[in-house]
């Protein structure tokens, strides 16, 4: 029933209790429990402030209509008591009511926030996994005659990933991460350029037929947390090469400002149609496009949860926009 129903289903009882009480009973009776219906009928749809409202409503109209009848102020005024009190319960029940109203939907968004959450512990363990079983795949494979610049890949993917994996097992002993719906952030000093390129380095093992290219200054030192970083941009590289065609390039910038670092990455997949670009920071969003002929997801619309929760507390991230990038 919607609010203006039920404010007609209201209004029509107050008019039918003044009918009854002024036109049809004899005499100088009056009968205030009619007058009491209305706003028991109120209570179970309206907050307590219209149910107050309502309760007044019922008090003028019974004095109202007691003074029409000639009905001895000796005997009416108790007739005000009772609705005072039935009134006050009424404005007491729609209070509860809304008071439970207000837990089951806590209750509903913790739900959801412990579901979201698990999924993105699943999501990215699983990039973690990837890391860690393709510098072990390489070791396997190179035996003892790897390259030193191997080994430190091969190195940086293992250690990488178990830092990772260390910190989303953190995430799940730590309640307060899901109660607040964010992350527990250890901010140090750190070089964002080594991280990044750490991240691209567990992605070429991971993806090796796509080309990861990065363009960065040497060095970019700043205070972030290393891991939630370099999460974040394993995620965001693992998108790019997911839904890029292979032997693709997948390009990495980082550029520093005088107030900011600019960490852009770009692939070269079909693109994100315009209708679906609202939908890529929520929270496992897919469009479902497929592209059977190339086996390609026609859009990188797929996103950890994480990704965008973290992006919101290390500054913004946006989805890459051709019109304005055009070559």
């Amino acid at each position: 029933m919607s609010s203006i129903q039920m404010l007609l289903v209201v209004a029509a009882g107050f008019a039918a209790a003044v009918f009854i009480n002024v036109a049809v009973l004899p005499g100088n009776h009056i009968v205030s429990s009619l007058y009491l219906i209305p706003v028991l009928v109120a209570c179970h749809r309206w907050r307590a402030p219209a149910v107050a409202v309502s309760a007044v409503a019922a008090i003028a109209l019974y004095i109202v209509s007691a003074q029409l009848v000639d009905r001895p102020t000796s005997v009416w005024q108790y007739g005000v008591l009772a609705l005072s009190m039935g009134g006050y319960l009424a404005v007491r029940y729609a209070l509860h009511i809304g008071e439970i109203a207000r837990l089951l939907r806590k209750e509903s968004e913790d739900r959801t926030r412990l579901q979201i959450f698990v999924g993105m512990v699943a999501h990215d363990l699983s990039g973690a996994m990837t890391s860690v079983g393709a510098g072990v795949t390489m070791l396997e494979r190179a035996g003892i005659d790897l390259e030193p610049g191997e080994q430190r890949v091969a190195r940086n993917a293992i250690s990488g990933g178990i830092l990772q994996m260390d910190r989303l097992l953190d995430d799940l002993r730590n309640v307060a991460s899901i109660e607040s719906d964010g992350f527990v952030l250890h901010p140090g000093s750190m070089d964002i350029v080594d991280t990044v390129r750490q991240a691209i380095d567990r992605q070429r093992l991971a993806s090796p037929r796509h080309r990861v290219t990065l363009d960065a200054p040497g060095t970019v030192e700043g205070v972030w947390d290393r891991a939630r970083v370099g999460q974040l941009i394993d995620n965001l590289v693992s998108n790019a090469c997911k839904y890029s065609p292979e032997d693709e390039d997948v390009q990495v910038d980082v550029r520093e400002d005088p107030d900011a670092v600019t960490v852009s990455i770009r692939d070269h997949g079909l693109g994100i149609d315009a209708r679906h670009r609202s939908m890529i920071f929520e929270p496992f969003a897919r469009t479902g496009d497929l592209d059977e002929r190339r086996g390609l997801v026609s859009d990188c619309g797929s996103q950890s949860r994480s990704s965008t929760r973290m992006a919101a507390r290390f500054g913004s991230i946006a989805p890459w926009e051709p019109e304005a990038h055009s070559r």
